[in-house]
């Protein structure tokens, strides 16, 4: 069974009931949101699930910064699996792709009940040496290029995951 969904942040601002509505009218049956602002992430929880959507999981974004413990945690609040997205430039001096890895891993362990990593081709490759630590972990594959009916012939695997 195929299943449509969205993923949805604060940059998206609150949707509304009608909006996830019509989405739902068009095929879409779950929704993901981002937490990286909290009230806008329960308003988006709230009304999609008020229009029927699923909302089986949230993401919350690793910034490579003193805040990711924080916001892992944060993101526990909601009572959902967390996806680990990442896909933000590490500061030129966080240490390159081995303290990368070491960073995911934590904020893994911060949330504590970790849905996968979210993360694309683009990012993995270059900001953790294509590792392979995390291959064991479900993959939200992050590609803003491909066409949805065609995705499943163009994924090429990295970073172990298949």
């Amino acid at each position: 069974m195929i299943r449509y969904g969205l993923d949805v942040s604060n940059w998206s601002g609150v949707i509304s009931v009608e909006q996830f509505a019509e989405l739902k009218r068009h095929g879409f049956d779950f929704v993901i949101p981002g937490v990286q602002v909290v009230s806008i992430a329960q308003a988006q929880i709230d009304n999609a699930k008020t229009a029927g959507l699923d909302v089986p999981a949230v993401y919350q974004v690793v910034y490579f910064d003193y805040g990711d413990r924080t916001r892992m945690v944060a993101a526990f609040h909601f009572g959902l699996p967390v996806w680990v997205d990442c896909e933000v430039l590490p500061h030129r001096d966080f240490g390159g792709p081995s303290a990368a890895v070491r960073r995911i891993g934590e904020c893994m362990s911060w949330v504590n009940n970790c849905a996968g990593l979210y993360t694309g081709r683009w990012w993995w490759e270059p900001q953790t040496n294509n590792s392979t630590a995390f291959a064991h972990l479900p993959l939200w594959h992050a590609d803003y290029q491909q066409v949805v009916a065609v995705f499943g012939s163009k994924f090429t695997p990295y970073g172990g995951w298949e």
